[in-house]
């Protein structure tokens, strides 16, 4: 950093497997994007999938293999 300050910087985590920890649906939702679809932009109306979830911050972000958005979930 150009001023010395790291404490943005975060650490670097390796993924590791835990046989004990499960996870189950109980509910599902259609996710359909705010502006809706968008023909010029190759987006559909709806999130077509959620090859990974992370949060950011207070949202919960999906993030997709085959579009290029990134769908953020209150």
């Amino acid at each position: 950093m150009p001023n010395g300050d790291d404490s943005n910087i975060v650490p670097l985590l390796k993924a590791s497997q835990e046989p004990t920890w499960r996870a189950r649906v109980i509910r599902s939702t259609a996710l359909y994007y705010r502006e809706g679809s968008d023909s010029q932009l190759d987006r559909p109306p709806h999130v077509r999938a959620a090859s990974s979830l992370s949060w950011l911050g207070r949202r919960l972000t999906a993030i997709q293999d085959d579009a290029n958005f990134v769908a953020l979930i209150d």
